[in-house]
């Protein structure tokens, strides 16, 4: 159930963000104002699965046992690593993005907050519903 209220939030704020600009931006910059938005969320989505999954590692690591540690160990090397590509991405992708618009850029990267905050309100609301 928590993928479906996180995945309902995301896609939800994917389209919010291209109607908004579809409504407001100027014709000529609506299109790559458009993609970029797009860019930006699929980029933010994919650092928060990295982020989820780091700090997943995390807190196992803290209960497991000294032989399994240095495992954990690993994951979480590998997945600080990946969080640190994610944000590389951006960083390129921002540089090299100079068409896009203020809209498109607060929507894009306004998901990395909208999604765990509308997706936590939806998921602790259905929890509340099965109590």
């Amino acid at each position: 159930m928590q993928i479906g209220t996180f995945g309902f939030a995301a896609l939800a704020w994917l389209a919010l963000g291209v109607g908004l600009i579809q409504l407001f931006e100027h014709p000529s910059q609506t299109r790559t104002s458009q993609v970029e938005c797009g860019i930006l969320w699929f980029l933010s989505i994919l650092d928060l699965f990295v982020l989820t999954f780091f700090i997943s590692q995390v807190l196992q690591q803290g209960s497991a046992s000294k032989a399994q540690k240095e495992d954990f160990s690993f994951r979480i090397w590998f997945w600080g690593l990946f969080k640190v590509v994610c944000m590389g991405l951006f960083i390129i992708d921002l540089l090299k993005g100079q068409k896009i618009t203020l809209l498109g850029l607060l929507m894009g990267i306004g998901t990395l907050w909208a999604v765990p905050l509308i997706g936590g309100f939806l998921w602790s609301w259905t929890e509340l519903k099965r109590k």
